[in-house]
């Protein structure tokens, strides 16, 4: 689910704290536990543990990273927690894969999510399928000023929204990294399929956006 003249900017926010930090190396965040104490996934379908839900994680956190660790070097204003919500078919694999919220960066999301489809569970207790919900925290290395909606002038809302209405991305969830010149220089979508997702993106990119007068701004709008 981001220059004219505008109303003052709010007041930079420090970033929040993050999991990541205890990581064997300083770049290298470790696995989050779930979200659910026991995480114990029934439902009217199958279930998993919280062991069974950690292992495909564990097993191939460098992945993991490396979609991260990229993004985080080169745009280190891009952080917060990103939440899956994973649906683990009869036999054990990836039947849907969604974000549940965004950091404003698609290219970190787009990544993790091809590579959690591409996981392998056990097969869920029961013979149906499971669902669950997996945190993973990215500490952001830059603080950045958060915008909020009503801290933007009509006109300029307006001429935004009518710029991604093609996408059709109701019900969306689109952040967006404002620098420099109002200029977007990242932004990611949460609640859209991938279509949509990529649509939202390279219509927010085009955008003009007020100046940040020299901050790195952060736009999240429920469309």
């Amino acid at each position: 689910m981001t220059a004219c003249s505008s109303a003052p900017a709010p007041a930079p926010v420090a970033p929040s704290p993050t999991t990541v930090a205890a990581a064997p190396s300083p770049t290298r965040p470790v696995p989050p536990r779930p979200v659910d104490d026991g995480m114990r996934v029934a439902g009217v379908m199958g279930t998993l543990d919280e062991m069974q839900i950690q292992a495909p994680f564990r097993a191939h956190w460098r992945d993991v990273t490396t979609c991260i660790d990229g993004v985080r070097k080169s745009k280190p204003y891009v952080g917060g927690q990103l939440e899956l919500k994973v649906r683990v078919s009869r036999d054990g694999r990836a039947r849907q894969v969604l974000l549940m919220n965004t950091i404003g960066s698609r290219d970190v999301e787009r990544c993790l999510l091809w590579i959690v489809r591409t996981f392998a569970w056990d097969r869920p207790a029961g013979g149906a399928d499971a669902e669950f919900t997996y945190p993973i925290e990215i500490q952001r290395r830059h603080g950045v000023v958060e915008w909020a909606e009503a801290a933007i002038k009509p006109a300029k809302l307006s001429k935004l929204k009518h710029k991604i209405s093609p996408c059709r991305g109701r019900g969306a969830v689109l952040a967006m990294y404002v620098g420099p010149g109002g200029r977007v220089v990242s932004a990611g979508v949460a609640n859209a399929d991938d279509d949509t997702a990529a649509c939202l993106v390279d219509k927010a990119l085009e955008a003009a956006m007020p100046d940040p007068m020299g901050a790195v701004a952060l736009l999240t709008l429920t469309l």
